[in-house]
Formats: structure tokens, C-alpha cells, sequence
């Protein structure tokens, strides 16, 4: 009796896979359908743009040139409106800005052809500048204090004083003003003037009348109106505007 040949064993079937949790699935999804999204788009793409080309084809001639006109037309209408014309509102507002300079050149240079004048003048006001410690009513006292010196040294007589009077100007200017009578012969008389006018106080004589006082004397009655310049501090010190404007 033949012996049984004994047939080979059947190899083990592989564990099934486990299954993905429903969180895991749900995210692949989207991916999946992600990744082909760029193909179902190039494909969309290219539908459009035979439908275009069928559609050109389709057109007669005279269809075709009126589209080659109307897209020049588009074409040049959007060149016009991203580039000539908001170069063109630049180069009318560069040259708006040039006249504007033009027109006040002459002036600027006219104030750098005397800017060495107008510092001196600035440095010599600088004098008459009213100290800020200084009360209003010490100032009056030292501007009655050089008439009397003034008076004294001319040798006159004064017989009225009137109250001083504030005249308030712009920039910070005012003239400090009084009225003041007396008698004295003309050469006393001339020299009390001639001595006001070059006070280093910056006084001056803004009124004055003369007349003769009797028939028998040489001297004469006279009325003096005298001013004194005076500078606020804060307006001083800005200083002239030399430089050139910006």
C-alpha cells in the first residue's frame, strides 16, 4: 500500500486592520479631498479657457476686430488711470511747488543780503529790553529819574509833572509817555533837548511848544511831551527771522 505524502500546512491569514477612530477619518477626509482640489482647479482652468478660444472662433471677423478694439480700449483706459494720470497730478503739484518757491525767493534772498545788518540791529535793541525783575512802577521811577537828571544838567525849571502814561504797541512794544512844563532861557532850553534825544534810554521828543514867558526876561515857558522806548523780554528774545523759511 503506497504511503500518503501529507500536505503542507496553509499559511496564517494576517489579523485584520484595525479600524481608524471616527476623529481620525473625519480629518483624512478633508485632506484627501484637498489634495485634489488643484487638479479639479487646472482642469476648470483649462475648460474656461477652450470655451474662450471656442467662443473667439465661433465670432465672424468683423465680432473679432470689434473685441481686439474694445480690449486696446480697456487696456489703455487702465494704463491711464494706475500710471499717466497719478504722474501727471505729481508733476502738476511739483510744479505748483516751484512757483510757490519762485515767488518768494526774491524776498529771502533780499533778508540774507541784510541778514548782518538786521543781527546788529538785533543785538543793538537788545539794551532797550525791559528787565522781567523789574515792576512797572520801578521802571516809571527810573524814567522820571533820568528826566530830573536831564532837567538838572540843562539847568531848567519845572514847574509840572503829569502822570506817565503806558502806550502799548504790537510785538511786545510800548513807549513809556509824559508831559512835563517848565521855564528856562533858549540855550538851556535847546541843551535839555539835545540831551533827551541822545539819552541812551532811547527817549525821545514826541510833542513840545515854546513861548515867551514876559516882555522884560529871556526866559521862556515851554512844554515837553517825552517818550521812553521799552521791549518786553519774551518778544526780544525770538529774535529777527533771518534764516531762510522752510
Amino acid at each position: 500500500m503506497a504511503e500518503e505524502t501529507p500536505k503542507p500546512a496553509a499559511a496564517p491569514k494576517p489579523p485584520p486592520a484595525a479600524a481608524k477612530p471616527p476623529a481620525e477619518a473625519a480629518a483624512a477626509a478633508p485632506a484627501a479631498a484637498g489634495a485634489g482640489a488643484p487638479a479639479g482647479g487646472a482642469k476648470k482652468g483649462e475648460k474656461k479657457e477652450a470655451s474662450l478660444k471656442l467662443f473667439y472662433q465661433a465670432l465672424s471677423q468683423r465680432e473679432k476686430k470689434i473685441v481686439r478694439i474694445a480690449f486696446i480700449i480697456i487696456s489703455l483706459s487702465m494704463l491711464d488711470v494706475l500710471i499717466v494720470r497719478p504722474m501727471t497730478q505729481h508733476l502738476t503739484h511739483l510744479n505748483d511747488q516751484i512757483v510757490t518757491q519762485e515767488s518768494v525767493l526774491p524776498r529771502r534772498l533780499l533778508i540774507l543780503k541784510h541778514k548782518s545788518r538786521i543781527l546788529r540791529e538785533h543785538e543793538q535793541m537788545q539794551r532797550f529790553v525791559t528787565d522781567p525783575n523789574l515792576s512797572a512802577e520801578e521802571e516809571i521811577a527810573q524814567f522820571l529819574r533820568e528826566i530830573e537828571r536831564v532837567t538838572k544838567q540843562a539847568s531848567l525849571f519845572v514847574s509840572n509833572i503829569n502822570p506817565v502814561k503806558t502806550i502799548e504797541k504790537a510785538n511786545g512794544v510800548y513807549f513809556l509817555s509824559v508831559d512835563l512844563e517848565g521855564k528856562g532861557d533858549f540855550k538851556q532850553i535847546h541843551n535839555f533837548l539835545v540831551d533827551v534825544e541822545s539819552s541812551s534810554d532811547a527817549m525821545r521828543i514826541s510833542g513840545f511848544n515854546l513861548k515867551p514867558q514876559s516882555k522884560d526876561t529871556d526866559e521862556l515857558k515851554f512844554g515837553v511831551t517825552i517818550e521812553k522806548l521799552g521791549v518786553k523780554k519774551d518778544s526780544a528774545m525770538s529774535g529777527p527771522r533771518v534764516d531762510e523759511e522752510k
